[in-house]
């Protein structure tokens, strides 16, 4: 997996490449919670718009990041437009509580409100 990461309007955006397995996510979540720590950002954005596959671990990891966030009182929006990411994302019931937009400019909006 490959990520891009940038600070926009202090919003951390992270563009994802590839597929967020089990492979990845120990990693990634050890990575992202010491980014949380040290910078200052409103909000993060995970843009799935290039991700191919997500798995137990990939959905395990965005609640968890959603948890850390929440007690830092920060928004979280995902963005991405593939059905089967949007299939996956109610199956687990992540529409219940996280903003799920349909591509980056909405969820940078979303993020700004």
């Amino acid at each position: 997996m490959r990520i891009e990461e940038r600070i926009e309007n202090q919003i951390g955006v992270f563009s994802f490449h590839g597929n967020l397995n089990s492979e990845e996510s120990a990693e990634l979540k050890s990575y992202l919670t010491s980014y949380l720590k040290n910078n200052e950002i409103n909000g993060i954005l995970f843009d799935f718009m290039n991700v191919k596959t997500i798995d137990s671990s990939g959905i395990a990891l965005i609640v968890n990041i959603y948890k850390i966030l929440k007690k830092m009182e920060k928004k979280f929006v995902l963005a991405s437009s593939n059905i089967q990411h949007k299939h996956i994302f109610n199956l687990a019931r992540l529409d219940k509580f996280l903003t799920i937009a349909n591509d980056r400019e909405m969820a940078i909006k979303l993020l700004k409100a």
